[in-house]
């Protein structure tokens, strides 16, 4: 074969390949273009595409600390999220990190702040604050080859951007979850393949984005099902924004005060910062000022591990934390003598004020679980009004019956406390809320004898206790309230079995609500994700010789019909 044959016959066996390859390398040379829009000119148009795989190693460290009040819940429908670093890495980090959390059913809004000089006073008030930040990070190679990434990456907040690694409890305190987490994230990834510039990072973002998420997620996921969501309250719970005060330290350079976030039962819930020289000798020089104009200093810390230096003044009603926060930048601390010094100022409603706004809450009915946030803000007067409502009302809430059962024992009607103990002692095991420990320590204070133990339960005991008794052909309909459980008891030769049926708000993503069996050693749940609305879920089990269909249906989004009804088994 000649040498002209063998040449046109390798050109065809390499023509289509060749002609893949050469679209290929085209396709990824075109990394902008321009497009009209709407006739005003050209405006870019990237192209994102990657193609590779990624060996990718995380190593996770999370710290958390919470502190609850009596009845305390979360609030976490509005979380800021603050990205401190200008690298293109972690501004897409940021954005991802995002979408992850607003997936979470009870987050309905996220702000994300995507600069390094932000200001404190340009930050939205938000229940919740997370700042990220790339403390160190060395980048190596080219995707084709291999690109190797190593960085660590801090996440940190909670009600304010930066604050003290413990929580105080005052009485008058709103009733809201104290929450603090600190995140690191070392990340070493091995990136090959091919990619156009605004796809650069993705597969390594991608990983560091959902582990940070995967651990805020369940922390905040296991406090929401433990302590509850904070309800919508009426506008009275909240202050009105007002300017602060003009005898506060270096509220503004220009002398003219920021205007105060309002907060619950807070007229102002505010944070300001300044830069100083010497932040050590700037927080003595605060605290000699601040005991000059009245204030009283409670706390004086140094050297902690979350910030430089921290005092904390009270005045009245008024609270001032002033504190120099660890702010990583760039692999390193920003402990040198340019710092910067964070004001946190909160002034508490008057004991008139909260009696107001308890007042509503009376006023509209609210629901019992609502009130009960509120019963040490309450006054005596209120206090009698609120238990004479629990009283009134068949609640299958234990929470509030163990309370009701405590002021009947203190106000010396034995009756009343026996029948209210008797009540929740039948729901022991169905709810987080109603746990052998505390069953036991309320029927002890009341019975007077330290060795009484809760006891079996008899059909009666359940009727008394507002369960249903579920037979082969029967069927139950009501209608109940966000959290408030169906009791429901089905009898057999074997035993009596006890069951709850609860809905309750989501904590996973794309959820919405809940519909939870409780028995109890033990619970399921079914979640549907991203459901139509009304809401409505379906659920089967078996408890003796029956077989359970539960379906529930949303009427309002505080108010559900369950239905469940009862069949033999074949």
């Amino acid at each position: 074969m000649d040498k002209a044959k063998r040449r046109t016959q390798a050109f065809r066996r390499l023509k289509k390949p060749l002609a893949v390859t050469i679209a290929t390398a085209l396709l990824l040379l075109i990394v902008l273009v321009t497009v009209p829009l709407d006739g005003e000119g050209m405006v870019p148009l990237k192209l994102e595409m990657q193609v590779g795989a990624i060996e990718a190693r995380n190593t996770f460290t999370r710290a958390t600390t919470s502190g609850t009040s009596s009845h305390a819940r979360l609030a976490a429908s509005h979380i800021v999220l603050i990205n401190t670093s200008d690298h293109p890495l972690m501004r897409r980090v940021g954005r991802r990190l995002r979408d992850e959390l607003i997936s979470l059913s009870f987050v309905d809004r996220v702000t994300y702040i995507d600069t390094e000089q932000w200001s404190l006073t340009d930050a939205p008030r938000g229940d919740l604050y997370f700042v990220l930040s790339l403390t160190d990070h060395d980048i190596r190679g080219f995707v084709p080859t291999g690109r190797t990434l190593e960085a660590e990456i801090k996440l940190e907040g909670g009600q304010q951007p930066w604050g003290a690694w413990y929580h105080t409890m005052r009485p008058d305190a709103p009733p809201l979850v104290g929450f603090r987490v600190r995140s690191t994230l070392n990340h070493h990834s091995l990136t090959r393949g091919l990619e156009t510039a605004a796809a650069r990072y993705t597969l390594a973002i991608n990983s560091i984005a959902e582990q940070l998420a995967d651990g805020l997620r369940k922390e905040l996921s296991s406090l929401a099902g433990k302590q509850g969501l904070l309800p919508a309250l009426p506008d009275a719970f909240y202050g009105q924004a007002t300017p602060l005060a003009t005898d506060l330290p270096l509220i503004a350079a220009d002398g003219v005060p920021p205007l105060g976030n309002p907060g619950l039962l807070l007229h102002h819930d505010t944070m300001w910062a300044t830069v100083v020289d010497r932040p050590d000798d700037a927080i003595e020089a605060q605290r000699a000022l601040l005991e000059a104009a009245g204030w009283t200093i409670v706390t004086d810390d140094h050297d902690r591990p979350d910030v430089l230096s921290f005092v904390q003044a009270t005045r009245g009603n008024e609270t001032l934390n002033v504190l120099t926060p660890v702010m990583p930048a760039s692999g390193k601390e920003r402990s040198g003598t340019r710092q910067q010094l964070v004001f946190h100022y909160q002034q508490r409603f008057s004991p008139a004020d909260v009696e107001a706004a308890v007042d509503t809450l009376l006023v509209d009915h609210a629901p019992l679980s609502t009130l009960l946030m509120f019963s040490r803000h309450m006054t005596r007067a209120q206090r009698e009004r609120y238990f004479e409502m629990a009283a009134n009302m068949d609640t299958r809430d234990p929470r509030v019956l163990i309370e009701l059962g405590r002021h009947h024992y203190r106000q010396d009607n034995t009756e009343p406390a026996m029948h209210a103990l008797q009540r929740v002692m039948v729901m022991t095991g169905l709810s987080e809320h109603a746990t052998t420990q505390d069953i036991q320590r309320l029927g002890r204070e009341i019975t007077g004898d330290q060795n009484w133990r809760i006891p079996s339960f008899l059909p009666a005991d359940l009727d008394a206790g507002g369960f249903h008794r579920l037979t082969p052909g029967a069927t139950v309909e009501t209608e109940v309230g966000l959290g408030e459980p169906v009791l429901y008891y089905v009898a057999s030769n074997s035993g009596v079995q006890r069951h709850a049926v609860v809905v309750e708000p989501s904590t996973v993503p794309q959820g919405v609500f809940t519909l939870t069996l409780r028995q109890p050693h033990g619970s399921s749940s079914n979640t549907p994700h991203e459901p139509p609305r009304p809401w409505t879920s379906f659920s089967t089990h078996h408890a003796a010789d029956l077989r359970l269909l539960i379906t529930a249906s949303e009427l309002t989004p505080e108010r559900f019909h369950v239905k469940i009804e009862a069949m033999a088994q074949p």
